[in-house]
């Protein structure tokens, strides 16, 4: 059968195209999608407006022209169009998204859908093709799937630093501490067994190098603990927020009257019993410090809970110094200190505990505060509901 009588067989058929009218109309209006039909052989034997648009041939140019002209190169060498071909015919239908050349040598991403078509008694005619250009998806998923490796390969990067960051410092901060104990310890033998043989400004020097390996042991218990932080396991289970504060002002030692507490009920949270307890000693310690020098501190603490996401909040409100809006993100960093050491003593690392703490036990943190007009800290975790 030459490829002219295949395409007229095609056209005598009954296989719907040329008997519905409708049908026909839908297809020769159809602009984006290729949809045209081929003899056994794979020739073009018809042609629509949405083929000429994507493809860019007339019907007179590609009508009797092999399908393969369509496929790159490599595609045709491989033997990829028979492979269709041969699938279609085997299953009734092949279905492929891949590159494919237009008229004027430029290739589309295409999908593409060849389906075997039968005459009435069963005989196999033909095929039909449906081709869509995909190209803008095909570039978007592209430069989506770009992204997502580069997004994937800068957190190994920074997870890799971090990694190494926290073993530094926890191999840096235990080597330390033996040089700082002898420091302190000597500096305080020094002071305690040789004053009568020191005057004034020899007394005064030692006391600063007690009081400075005092502030260096305690930077290297403060990095210890927010490396631990990183890197231990978390025992999550339900704790009284009244019990952890109640323990918390134990631990501090300080005077109950400058503390109002109004923890509400129910009052237990999903947390690391002592990981929150040094959450909540941390913020009562900046509560009771960041203050006018003429200002008795006052501190209130309670609790609230949100239930559309059914955690608990607790705030810690001051009546200290206050924290502009534009240091409202910073002062949760590592060694971030708004003020001098001599006039508010500190690490710098108080709150970037707080702050990897509650996010290693599963809640959050932040503040409201103003410069000037005391600050509230609050941390929130997830409720724990007692079941019934």
């Amino acid at each position: 059968m030459t490829v002219r009588s295949s395409t007229a067989a095609l056209h005598r058929s009954e296989i719907g195209l040329g008997s519905d009218r409708v049908f026909r109309y839908l297809v020769d209006t159809v602009r984006d999608y290729a949809i045209f039909l081929l003899d056994r052989g794979g020739h073009v034997a018809t042609w629509n407006p949405g083929a000429q648009r994507i493809k860019q041939y007339t019907a007179d140019e590609i009508t009797g022209k092999h399908f393969s002209i369509f496929y790159p190169a490599a595609d045709r060498e491989s033997g990829k169009p028979q492979m269709e071909l041969a699938v279609a015919t085997q299953t009734g239908r092949f279905e492929d998204e891949g590159w494919r050349v237009r008229k004027d040598g430029t290739q589309f991403w295409a999908n593409a859908i060849i389906m075997r078509v039968n005459d009435d008694a069963g005989k196999h005619i033909g095929f039909g093709k449906i081709t869509r250009d995909l190209t803008d998806r095909k570039h978007l998923i592209d430069q989506l799937n770009q992204h997502a490796r580069e997004l994937e390969l800068r957190i190994a990067e920074r997870e890799q630093t971090n990694a190494e960051l926290e073993a530094f410092s926890y191999s840096v901060s235990h080597d330390l501490r033996a040089p700082l104990r002898a420091i302190g310890g000597f500096s305080e033998a020094l002071r305690e067994d040789y004053a009568d043989k020191l005057d004034e400004t020899g007394i005064g020097y030692v006391s600063e190098i007690v009081a400075a390996a005092g502030r260096m042991n305690q930077l290297v218990q403060d990095l210890l603990d927010y490396g631990r932080l990183g890197r231990m396991e978390l025992k999550i289970q339900a704790v009284s927020l009244s019990h952890a504060v109640g323990k918390a002002l134990q631990q501090l030692g300080e005077d109950p009257a400058k503390i109002t507490i109004e923890i509400g009920t129910p009052g237990f949270v999903l947390a690391h019993e002592p990981t929150l307890l040094q959450v909540i000693s941390n913020l009562i310690s900046n509560a009771l410090k960041f203050h006018y020098k003429d200002v008795e501190p006052q501190v209130r603490i309670w609790s609230a809970t949100q239930p559309d996401r059914k955690t608990l909040r607790l705030f810690v409100r001051d009546n200290g110094i206050g924290i502009a809006a534009h240091h409202h993100e910073r002062i949760f960093q590592v060694f971030e200190r708004l003020h001098d050491r001599e006039s508010y003593p500190g690490t710098g690392i108080g709150l970037a505990i707080v702050k990897r703490a509650i996010e290693r036990m599963g809640g959050s943190c932040g503040l409201q505060s103003a410069l000037g007009e005391g600050s509230t800290f609050w941390i929130e975790l997830p409720l724990y509901v007692s079941p019934k």
